[in-house]
């Protein structure tokens, strides 16, 4: 979630540029040039490491018996020099269990945050009518099920909740 103070740097950006649809580089250019405190830069090392991340991250295996792939790696968070640290195990070398439920669990709640922000909607997504209502023409934003990047979003059959 941004920083109160980076969203209005936004705020302010769209303000006084007028500019609506922002691109994230102008507004860092934009605020360097108003004296605005610009973070470190990433290190190399700290640059491998996401790298790194990325790549234990998208590693799938294929399960031999069910045919099923998954994923081989999988991050949890636990504390580490007095700051919690995101760590790696492969569910192939004997993970324990433990760590294998706190990795489970982050991926739950980002999945959860990942269709809160969606809001999803039986039929449709709640952006839908909202993106509609507040625009000025008669055109209607469509928004389906689909929601792209391989990810579809399926009603449970019963109740909706």
């Amino acid at each position: 979630m941004p920083n109160t103070e980076e969203k209005y740097l936004l705020q302010m950006y769209k303000k006084e540029t007028g500019v609506t649809d922002i691109v994230m580089r102008d507004v860092a250019v934009w605020a360097e040039q108003r004296g605005w405190k610009m973070p470190k830069p990433v290190t190399a090392v700290e640059l491998l490491a996401r790298r790194l991340a990325r790549a234990a991250r998208e590693e799938t295996r294929k399960d031999a018996k069910s045919g099923m792939t998954y994923h081989a790696n999988h991050a949890y968070k636990a504390p580490r020099d007095g700051a919690t640290t995101t760590y790696w195990v492969d569910i192939d070398e004997n993970a324990p269990k433990p760590k294998m439920y706190r990795s489970a669990k982050n991926r739950g709640e980002q999945m959860k945050q990942i269709v809160s922000d969606a809001a999803v909607d039986p039929k449709t997504l709640y952006m839908e009518p909202r993106q509609t209502s507040r625009r000025t023409d008669s055109a209607t934003v469509g928004f389906g099920p689909d929601v792209g990047g391989g990810l579809t979003i399926h009603r449970k059959k019963g109740k909706a909740r």
